[in-house]
């Protein structure tokens, strides 16, 4: 990427309050439903569907570690896997340095042992990259043994607010150019995240002063980062530097500045790749001290502003692809509110800063005896 200069692109019914004795939730298997319980309505019905699997699992991508191949056969492949796995552990923990751990290093020849399965791609230069998915249970293990945690899913998906300056003045970049920063996405995707490019539609054209961004006033930019059901903004600038290029880079949770950095390169994609990782990094290491704070167990949650079946099945599917959330219990449900009993492996304020900063549920103040929180609708 020698010139990252922007490309042009070529209301439901009440239903009656229903409260689950300990008994009843025994019984709670999809089809013995007690008779309080069928009068919820549909809602509850939905409910119903997506408490009968308990069994809570982290994203199976995240199990999965990319190295580059000097070919397809099997001496190949497992010349590879001791780095795809390296790469596994740090998308999974989001730590680069798990893997040169010892623990890490005495197991990397057994990687071949854990590969459940694998494919490849090519990347942009025409790479072969080896993709290997590993035995959830042989790295869970392992990031055990290395003192380290399993950066919880669902993570942040952080908004892009990045303007460039090639030599022909700053320019924001939306959505439909962002290929000319394929590689912040690449590497950010090796790491376990997602990004979200904006729109920069007429509304936030309108919104957005370039040279106020370009001046180190991001707040405008920074309010649209909630449209794209996130908390977590990226701001940056990609300017020409002499021979090569600079650059400078925060990340905010809301209006809360986490970190900021000014990597410069010869070469933009290394700057590119550099921003990926710093905001990994900073991510990672936050969720790391959520993990290790609170006492994990059971937290009563009730979640409102329900406004149809479809929004109670997101509650739950949001749920159920935590990994901190080990079970659900539910004991209350009534057409726009739900309450839950959480089995945690951390403590209620790490689970409310999670869901939060997944962008789509807000706590609120508590009600009586549980922690509560209102969906965000998009």
């Amino acid at each position: 990427m020698a010139n990252p200069g922007l490309r042009e692109p070529s209301e439901q019914p009440r239903g009656q309050i229903v409260t689950m004795a300990a008994d009843e939730s025994r019984r709670w298997n999809g089809v013995a439903i007690g008779a309080r319980v069928r009068r919820a309505g549909v809602g509850f019905w939905v409910l119903a569907l997506f408490c009968t699997a308990q069994a809570m699992a982290q994203d199976g991508s995240l199990y999965e570690g990319e190295a580059d191949v000097s070919g397809q056969g099997e001496a190949a492949r497992a010349a590879a896997l001791p780095e795809a796995l390296g790469n596994a552990l740090v998308r999974l923990t989001g730590d680069t340095s798990i893997e040169v751990d010892p623990v890490v290093l005495a197991a990397k020849p057994s990687a071949a042992e854990w590969m459940e399965q694998y494919r490849y791609r090519q990347d942009a230069g025409g790479q072969s990259v080896l993709i290997a998915r590993f035995e959830q249970e042989a790295l869970n293990s392992l990031v055990a043994r290395a003192g380290r945690h399993v950066w919880p899913s669902p993570r942040p998906t952080p908004v892009v607010w990045l303007a460039i300056d090639d030599g022909r003045g700053p320019r924001m970049l939306s959505s439909a150019q962002s290929s000319a920063v394929a590689p912040l996405t690449r590497r950010l995707q090796r790491r376990g995240l997602a990004a979200s490019y904006p729109l920069l539609d007429l509304e936030e054209q309108q919104r957005i002063v370039v040279s106020a961004f370009w001046a180190g006033d991001s707040a405008a930019a920074r309010r649209g980062t909630p449209r794209y059901q996130s908390r977590v903004s990226l701001v940056g600038k990609l300017f020409r530097a002499g021979s090569g290029w600079g650059s400078e880079w925060r990340v905010y949770d809301g209006e809360r500045l986490l970190a900021q950095a000014e990597p410069s390169a010869l070469d933009a994609a290394s700057i590119l790749r550099q921003a990926a990782d710093f905001l990994a990094d900073t991510l990672g290491a936050r969720a790391a001290q959520y993990v290790s704070d609170g006492k994990g167990g059971s937290y009563d949650v009730e979640i409102a502003d329900l406004r149809s079946a479809e929004d109670l099945a997101r509650v739950m599917q949001g749920l159920r692809r935590m990994s901190v959330v080990r079970g659900l219990r539910p004991v209350l449900a009534d057409s726009d509110h739900v309450r839950l009993q959480l089995d945690l492996t951390v403590g209620v304020e790490s689970f409310s800063r999670m869901v939060e900063g997944a962008g789509w549920l807000d706590r609120t103040d508590d009600a009586a005896g549980a922690t509560r929180f209102v969906l965000l609708h998009r």
